[in-house]
C-alpha cells in the first residue's frame, strides 16, 4: 500500500504531539523522558519506549484479559529468571502497567506497561546511587 506525503506528514505530526508530551524531545533539557509514565517512576535512570507506527491506534484492549497476558513469565533468551516487574497493577486511560513501589510515599521502583496503540515501556529507577569519598 503506497502513502501520499499527506498520510506521511500526518503522521510524523502524530508522532512529533506524542513525543512531546512524553518529553522525549531534545528541547526538554533536564526534563528529558520524565513525562508519561516515567513521571511515577522513582527517580528513573532507565527508560525503553518501543513504538509502532501510531501513537493514535488503539488495537490493544485494555481488559483484564490481556493484563492476565501481561503478567505471564516468560524465559529470557539466556537462561536465568524472568524479569519481576512486580507485584502492583494499575489500568491507566492508555495503558495496563505492572509495577513495583516500595514505600506508599514513593514512586515506581521499576515498571512495564502495555499502551493501548501498542507500544511497550520499561523503566527502571534508583540503578545509580550516589559513592562518597
Amino acid at each position: 500500500m503506497s502513502r501520499t506525503i499527506h498520510d506521511v506528514d500526518a503522521q510524523r505530526a502524530r508522532w512529533w504531539r506524542y513525543r512531546t508530551g512524553q518529553h522525549l524531545m531534545l528541547e526538554t533539557g533536564e526534563d528529558f523522558a520524565l513525562g508519561g509514565l516515567a513521571r511515577y517512576a522513582d527517580d528513573p535512570d532507565l527508560r525503553l519506549v518501543f513504538l509502532p507506527s501510531d501513537p493514535d491506534g488503539d488495537p490493544v484492549p485494555l481488559d483484564s484479559e490481556t493484563l492476565d497476558w501481561l503478567k505471564e513469565p516468560r524465559p529470557t533468551p539466556y537462561g536465568g529468571q524472568p524479569p519481576r516487574w512486580g507485584h502492583r497493577n494499575r489500568a491507566t486511560t492508555g495503558a495496563l502497567v505492572i509495577y513495583e513501589q516500595y514505600r506508599d510515599d514513593a514512586g515506581w521502583g521499576q515498571y512495564l506497561a502495555l499502551h493501548r496503540y501498542g507500544g511497550v515501556e520499561l523503566g527502571h529507577g534508583n540503578l545509580v546511587y550516589p559513592v562518597r569519598d
